[in-house]
C-alpha cells in the first residue's frame, strides 16, 4: 500500500479548550428579514432537516424563502421576485445541495451559468459554500484523500486498475473515484484476501480496467462516529460500521446507502450485509458510547480543520477509531448531510444564515 505521512493521530487533545457538553445553539440577531434561495434537486426535496427547517421557517415568518429551479427557463432573479417580490437586496444567501447533479450542471451550459449570472450581478449575495471551489475535491476520492492528508489521518489509500497487481495486503476496501454523483458511486467492496479479489475482477462490479480507490481496512470495531458540522458547530453520533469479523466470504459488496443505520435492527443472518455490519451488536456500540464523550473535543477540532481544508460551511464526515492504537481515521466527507438527529438544527442553520447575510453585506461597504 502507498502510504503518504500524515500527522500522528491528527488530532491534538483539545480537552483543556473544550468542554465535552454540547454548545448551546446560538440565538441568531433578528435585526431584519433575510431571504434565502435554496437550490435542491427534485430528488433530495423533501428529504432531512432542510425541509423540516423550511417548514417551521414559513410557520414562524422568520425569514423569506424561495426554492429555485435550475430547470425552469425562468430566469433565477425572475423567479425570486416572482415569489418574494421585489426588495434591496433581491436575496441575500444562496444555499445549495447540488452534489448529485454536479457533473450535469458542468456540462450543461444554462442551469450552471444562471447560477453564476445571479451571483456575479448581486455583490452583496452569499453563495453558501460555492460549487466548483467547495466540491471540486470531495467528489472525487482521490483529490479527498490528498486533501485530507493534509489536516488528519486517512487510513493507507492508493489507486489502481482493477486488474493490476493486487495489495499486498488485507483486508482492503475497494471503491470508485467518483464519491457522490452517481448511484454506482456508492457501490463498494470489501475484499478479505488474494482469492477474493480474483473474485472480484472476475464478478464484481467493476470493470476489469477501471480505476479505483483501494483503502486499507482499519479494525474498529464495526462502528464509526458520524459527525455533522454547521459552521463551527460539530454534532456525532453512533453508526455501524463495516466489522470484517462478520464478513464470511473472500469478498463482500454492498451499497452505501442502503447499508443499516441503526444498532438496534434485528441481524438477518440470511444477509451478509447486515451481519458485517451489525456483528459488533449492542456491546460494540456501548463501547463506543462511552468514547465518544471523550473524544468529542478532537472531532470539533478535526471539524475545524476539515472545514478550513476544503473551504466548506456545511458537510458530513466519519471518523473510525483504530481499535488497537487508538488512532482515529477519517473515511468519508460529503456535503450537506440529512442533518437528522441534530435537535437544534434549525436555530443553528438560521444563525448561520444572518452570520453570512451580515458577511455580505460588510462586503458591499
Amino acid at each position: 500500500m502507498d502510504s503518504t505521512p500524515t500527522p500522528s493521530d491528527a488530532v491534538p487533545s483539545a480537552s483543556s479548550a473544550h468542554d465535552d457538553a454540547p454548545t448551546p445553539a446560538p440565538h441568531a440577531p433578528r435585526h431584519r428579514r433575510l431571504r434565502v434561495a435554496l437550490v435542491f434537486p427534485p430528488n433530495k426535496r423533501g428529504k432531512g432537516e432542510i425541509d423540516v427547517f423550511a417548514a417551521s421557517t414559513r410557520a414562524g415568518n422568520t425569514m423569506d424563502l424561495v426554492v429555485l429551479d435550475l430547470n425552469a427557463p425562468t430566469p433565477l432573479a425572475d423567479q425570486i421576485l416572482s415569489i418574494l417580490g421585489p426588495a434591496t437586496p433581491l436575496v441575500d444567501v444562496l444555499v445549495h445541495k447540488l452534489t448529485s447533479t454536479y457533473l450535469e450542471l458542468r456540462t450543461i451550459p444554462r442551469p450552471w451559468t444562471q447560477v453564476e449570472a445571479l451571483v456575479a450581478a448581486h455583490p452583496n449575495l452569499v453563495w453558501m459554500d460555492p460549487l466548483q471551489a467547495a466540491l471540486g475535491p470531495i467528489l472525487s476520492r482521490r483529490a479527498l484523500t490528498a486533501e485530507l492528508r493534509l489536516v488528519c489521518s486517512v487510513p493507507d489509500t492508493h489507486v489502481m486498475i482493477l486488474a493490476d497487481n493486487p495489495p499486498t495486503v488485507w483486508p482492503v476496501l475497494v471503491k470508485r473515484d467518483e464519491a457522490m454523483s452517481t448511484a454506482a458511486a456508492h457501490v463498494m467492496a470489501v475484499v478479505l484476501n488474494a482469492a477474493g479479489w480474483r473474485g472480484l475482477i472476475e464478478s464484481g462490479p467493476f470493470a476489469k480496467d477501471e480505476v479505483v480507490v483501494v483503502q486499507q481496512v482499519v479494525p474498529h470495531d464495526g462502528v464509526l462516529f458520524k459527525c455533522y458540522v454547521l459552521g463551527d458547530h460539530c454534532h456525532a453520533v453512533l453508526r455501524p460500521s463495516l466489522d470484517v469479523e462478520g464478513v464470511h466470504d473472500d469478498f463482500l459488496v454492498f451499497d452505501s446507502q442502503t447499508i443499516p443505520k441503526s444498532f438496534s435492527l434485528p441481524v438477518d443472518a440470511s444477509n451478509p450485509v447486515h451481519a458485517a455490519f451489525l456483528h459488533g451488536g449492542e456491546p460494540a456500540r456501548e463501547r463506543a458510547a462511552a468514547k465518544l464523550e471523550s473524544i468529542r473535543p478532537d472531532l470539533e477540532v478535526l471539524a475545524r480543520r476539515i472545514g478550513e481544508q476544503l473551504s466548506l460551511t456545511l458537510f458530513g464526515f466519519d471518523v473510525i477509531v483504530d481499535q488497537h492504537s487508538g488512532t482515529r481515521y477519517v473515511i468519508d466527507v460529503n456535503y450537506f448531510p440529512s442533518y437528522q438527529g441534530v435537535d437544534d438544527f434549525a436555530d443553528r442553520f438560521t444563525a448561520l444564515l444572518y452570520a453570512a447575510a451580515d458577511r455580505g453585506r460588510e462586503k458591499g461597504i
